[in-house]
């Protein structure tokens, strides 16, 4: 669903925005040496583990301990979203939203956004609101 380009600009600059405070904290609050427990995180995200799915998914973004690989962030944040983890529907609702290793579809973003929305992120609460307002109004005949 096409956005005229000065709402696709503002709805990308509060999603990135948003996505970039979150790979922050997660970079400054790591606590885990990704060099040498990549290995750990991966047989425990391979084995479910919802937390791990979503720490690996952050680690292929920010390239702690792997090469930086979008697709594959994406992968793990979708598994760990499908479980319910909050952090990684809203993350998966942003790459939706600007087509950040997969293709963007705003329908996606605002699904997942809405998942992390009703978890209480209040970040996804915020750009969700902003997405169906900026539907609305396109939507709304001329």
């Amino acid at each position: 669903m096409p956005f005229p380009q000065i709402n696709t600009i503002f709805a990308t600059t509060i999603v990135l925005y948003h996505q970039s405070i979150m790979i922050e904290n997660f970079t400054n609050n790591s606590e885990h040496n990704y060099s040498t427990e990549m290995l750990h995180l991966c047989k425990a995200a391979e084995d479910g583990d919802v937390k791990a799915q979503y720490d690996l998914g952050m680690c292929y973004v920010t390239g702690k301990g792997v090469s930086k690989d979008l697709p594959e962030a994406v992968k793990w944040f979708r598994k760990a979203a499908e479980q319910g983890h909050a952090g990684a529907q809203y993350i998966l609702g942003g790459c939706y939203a600007n087509g950040k290793g997969v293709s963007q579809d705003y329908e996606e973003a605002v699904n997942w956004y809405s998942k992390a929305a009703l978890q209480k992120v209040a970040g996804a609460q915020f750009i969700y609101i902003c997405l169906i307002a900026l539907i609305l109004t396109h939507s709304q005949p001329t």
